[in-house]
């Protein structure tokens, strides 16, 4: 391990609290949030804390962007360790109230921009021997009502990384979900 760590959902909130701890251990953060002003707060805290980086606009529903995201990792740092996928959305209703819109938005979000993450950081990770976390919530195991969509994405993300613990175990990658 060379200490490099990429942080989707840097820009506020448990991304920047996952951000500021690991720039305290002093590992390379390359952190992305579709919040610019938030994920510039946030390099600006993590150098405050003796930590380094940079930062990289990046919409987690939007592969290209991701991929662009990896790559620019590989060029900066030559390559990563270790990837968190925490960038997400929380919304909620009955599910008679969400629209396919309102589910289509957390879908993309909080399990496909997951998914993406994951692909698009694989090759990285599988040379590295690099580490996968990815962020869930305990509504993947305890389902709150009128928070269906927020639920089932969760629990995606859930299924999706104890398949990839599976898939991955003879690559020395591992796989956590938190």
């Amino acid at each position: 391990m060379q200490n490099r760590i990429m942080i989707t959902g840097a820009g506020s909130g448990l991304g920047r609290e996952i951000a500021l701890r690991w720039a305290r251990e002093g590992w390379r953060l390359a952190l992305s949030d579709v919040n610019d002003v938030g994920l510039q707060e946030t390099i600006r805290l993590v150098r405050e804390a003796g930590g380094d980086g940079f930062v990289l606009r990046c919409d987690v529903r939007d592969y290209s962007q991701l991929t662009a995201f990896a790559q620019a990792c590989d060029e900066r740092f030559g390559g990563i360790d270790v990837i968190v996928n925490n960038a997400g959305v929380a919304s909620g209703g009955f599910f008679n109230e969400l629209s396919l819109e309102d589910w289509d938005w957390q879908i993309a979000i909080n399990l496909m921009g997951v998914v993406k993450g994951c692909k698009a950081f694989l090759p990285m990770l599988l040379a590295s021997k690099g580490k996968i976390i990815n962020i869930a919530s305990m509504a993947a195991l305890m389902q709150a009502p009128a928070m269906s969509n927020y639920n089932v994405a969760k629990a995606g993300v859930v299924a999706l990384s104890e398949s990839l613990l599976v898939e991955l175990s003879d690559q020395d990658a591992s796989v956590h979900v938190v």
